[in-house]
């Protein structure tokens, strides 16, 4: 008889803290084809969509298991681009929008 317990790994590896992702996508099907990729894009733990196509998200995901999960959701002629949010930052936005970046955007350099 056994005495190790077996492991039992969880679905989704999550890091201790949230990070931010800039994720920016052209899809070029139907734009029914995309709700499974759209509904995951609000599924984040918080995000921000101010411009077509280009969303900042937070979340405790590695930026693999993000890009991976929405590349399963797109067509082969669709683009894809996930990569780290950080700061500074500069544009033309809204004031709200800029309040949320600003709390949530690290200033790395």
């Amino acid at each position: 008889m056994s005495s190790l317990v077996p492991f039992n790994p969880p679905t989704e590896f999550l890091l201790d803290n949230h990070f931010a992702y800039v994720i920016c996508f052209a899809l070029h099907g139907p734009q029914t084809a995309y709700a499974d990729f759209l509904q995951e894009m609000q599924e984040f733990d918080a995000w921000l969509h101010y411009v077509d196509n280009a969303w900042i998200v937070l979340s405790r995901r590695p930026l693999v298991s993000i890009s991976s999960s929405l590349r399963s959701k797109i067509r082969t002629g669709d683009w894809l681009m996930v990569m780290p949010a950080k700061g500074p930052v500069d544009g033309w936005l809204p004031r709200d929008a800029w309040d949320w970046i600003n709390r949530h955007i690290p200033k790395e350099w």
